[in-house]
């Protein structure tokens, strides 16, 4: 029974740091404004956690889990070269109505937790299982699939950091008409 009760309160810490992740940002987080998010003292958050490292890298985790659950939602009846399209839309999507989630994954300095799979990894792992069936419907070889993936991988966190920064391009209708230009280039090699 304390276990469940642990497991529960672990829990609501996680959510109230995704929440504040969500809505304001990893600037948000801080053992105060969680605890406050999650209705305990700040103190109690270090009985469950090592430090506040430790609680975003479990979110890092869900979210990369949200993201993948987010595609796999999505009403996406086409496959191959429009299969992978759409999905990939679908991907950056969940990133662009979370600016903060993408900052906690992809920016955030958290080298030092030590887990069995890097975040790239599963990052990498989850966008190739997307993708894997339609790529596979393609019929080419293994050697340029994994080139087109890795390539729309790179091509897709690098469009959505200097666009989630700011930096280019201003506006989201040319974001997304760069975004969907690249990527239809990148299937169609």
């Amino acid at each position: 029974m304390k276990e469940i009760q642990e497991q529960r309160i672990r829990q609501y810490f996680v959510e109230a740091c995704k929440t504040l992740i969500r809505g304001e940002g990893i600037q948000a987080v801080s053992a105060r404004t969680i605890a406050e998010e999650a209705g305990y003292s700040y103190a109690t958050l270090y009985n469950y956690f090592k430090d506040i490292k430790e609680l975003v890298g479990i979110c890092v985790d869900e979210f990369i889990a949200e993201a993948r659950d987010y595609v796999l939602t999505q009403k996406i009846t086409a496959s191959g070269r429009d299969g992978i399209f759409h999905k990939v839309q679908c991907f950056a999507r969940y990133y662009l109505q979370y600016p903060g989630v993408f900052h906690a994954v992809f920016t955030e300095d958290i080298r030092e937790l030590r887990t069995p799979q890097s975040f790239k990894e599963k990052l990498d792992a989850v966008f190739e299982e997307l993708l894997a069936e339609d790529f596979k419907s393609l019929g080419q070889s293994p050697e340029k699939t994994s080139m087109q993936i890795e390539l729309l991988k790179l091509s897709t966190y690098s469009m959505l950091l200097l666009y989630i920064n700011r930096r280019c391009p201003p506006e989201y209708k040319d974001f997304t008409a760069y975004f969907e230009q690249t990527i239809n280039s990148i299937i169609e090699r």
